[in-house]
């Protein structure tokens, strides 16, 4: 066999390594991005509940002020912690390569591969390489590093609940007084408008 082929398949050896180190990696960062994704909603949904009930309690919304643009807002807040989350420093193909060759027994070929010189004169890349990719040949990194639903999930489903229960349920009150305290404001500057009009009035009368 010549020296371009013997290069020639320790190249696609090498690709097929480092394709076996990117496919546990993105996986490793979606399965980071649900767990973020769920903590973050599971946190949002349950501080709905409370927001919901005081809506509903102290009649907020009658008094400008809106629970919904702000759980939205916080919800908002969300997408740039998940993407911190799945994006982090921490997750990097070496860590990927370690876990891999942890979880699949491979010892530590992969991480191996990604420090050896395929180019390298002594020949070891070359056997490596070769020996490495007719071992992974039949193995499958998504059994490896599955993608599972946090538990921490269902959890959000009571706080749904709650919420649909307090939305439907509660009947609007004012027990803090913000809305007669707004209705007395606004009478009084009505009088003040309309006490200032008669006065414009009897004015132009005498003139």
């Amino acid at each position: 066999m010549s020296t371009a082929a013997l290069s020639l398949d320790t190249r696609s050896a090498q690709r097929r390594l480092h394709s076996l180190v990117a496919q546990a990696l993105n996986r490793l960062r979606l399965q980071e991005a649900i767990k973020a994704t769920v903590l973050s909603f599971t946190i949002v949904a349950w501080l709905l509940v409370p927001m919901l009930l005081a809506d509903k309690l102290f009649s907020l919304s009658a008094i400008g002020f809106n629970i919904w643009i702000v759980w939205f807002g916080l919800l908002a807040l969300c997408i740039p912690y998940i993407l911190w989350r799945a994006f982090s420093n921490c997750i990097h193909e070496q860590f990927a390569a370690i876990l891999a060759d942890e979880r699949l027994g491979l010892h530590s070929r992969l991480a191996t591969a990604l420090s050896l010189d395929p180019d390298e004169a002594s020949g070891f890349s070359e056997a490596f390489y070769h020996e490495a990719a007719d071992r992974l040949a039949a193995l499958d990194p998504t059994k490896a590093f599955p993608i599972q639903m946090p538990r921490m999930a269902y959890i959000i489903l009571p706080a749904a609940a709650f919420s649909a229960a307090i939305f439907f349920l509660v009947p609007q009150r004012d027990l803090a007084g913000f809305v007669a305290k707004d209705k007395e404001k606004r009478r009084a500057e009505e009088v003040q408008q309309n006490t200032a009009k008669k006065l414009e009035l009897q004015l132009e009368d005498l003139k």
